[in-house]
């Protein structure tokens, strides 16, 4: 899991990366026309871009903060108990992101390249044969990620990996996340803590947040993804020749466990903030 702690004398801050992963793509190549006289598609092989989420929390001890308008040092006392709190709660967006990726982009990808590993598909003409292929890709894909008619199937995905993220930015927008905060007063506790008895001096309250308290990890955006409606009205009935995506099975992108160790998805585009 790539989640790292801030070290004592740092800013005691947590974010998250929401990562953009590259989705997966529906390359069909220029149909072939068969000595009997019918056309021949082949589906490509595509991939998911990875894309890693960073993700930093405080580590428990003593954090410098902004001074005070008045250039009063500010210091914040971060006890294991809310380091490990708030480590939880970052946890959850990288669950939470790991789950979008999976359900929006990972077992697309499945899907496409269980197409593509059937073969050519054949039509009565070059354009009857790259439809069919397209339709295939289609019928394969999860429902929530069939496109309608029109509709550009990259950018229904890329739509649907948004819908899913969006679960992780509730939970700041909710308050979930949030974590009290309390002034120490007591000279003893600064002296003891190495600090000033004249700055001022911040606590966070462990167990003042609702991490832990919403679902198991990917259950919201599992709900979320299940509540989607399908793109687009039924394909086809599946080409000849055509394999049907397997049962879930463990190790199966339709696998409705959560995947096994977290890898989470490169490259940072935006963060979510607590």
């Amino acid at each position: 899991m790539q989640i790292a702690q801030t070290t004592s004398g740092f800013r005691a801050a947590c974010v998250t990366a929401l990562p953009a992963p590259g989705a997966p793509d529906v390359v069909i190549g220029a149909p072939l026309q068969q000595s009997n006289g019918t056309w021949q598609a082949t589906v490509n092989p595509t991939q998911v871009t990875p894309d890693q989420a960073t993700s930093l929390y405080p580590g428990a001890g003593v954090h410098d903060e902004n001074p005070t308008s008045t250039g009063m040092a500010v210091h914040r006392h971060v006890t294991p108990a809310a380091s490990s709190e708030i480590k939880r709660g970052e946890e959850e967006h990288l669950m939470d992101l790991e789950w979008a990726r999976d359900l929006a982009y990972d077992r697309i990808a499945d899907a496409v390249n269980r197409v593509a590993a059937g073969g050519p598909i054949t039509g009565p003409s070059s354009a009857d044969a790259r439809s069919n292929a397209m339709n295939a890709v289609r019928t394969a894909v999860p429902p929530p990620s069939r496109w309608a008619d029109g509709v550009d199937p990259i950018t229904h995905w890329r739509r649907t990996y948004g819908q899913l993220v969006a679960v992780t930015r509730e939970r700041d927008s909710n308050r979930w996340h949030n974590i009290s905060t309390e002034i120490v007063m007591d000279a003893a506790v600064k002296r003891r803590l190495g600090l000033p008895v004249a700055d001022e001096l911040l606590r966070y309250i462990a167990g003042t947040t609702q991490v832990g308290q919403h679902g198991a990890p990917g259950q919201l955006v599992q709900d979320r993804y299940n509540g989607l409606p399908a793109g687009g009205a039924a394909a086809p009935a599946q080409q000849q020749g055509q394999p049907a995506a397997p049962a879930p099975t463990a190790g199966n992108s339709g696998n409705p466990s959560p995947p096994g160790d977290y890898e989470p998805p490169k490259d940072m585009v935006g963060v979510t903030q607590d």
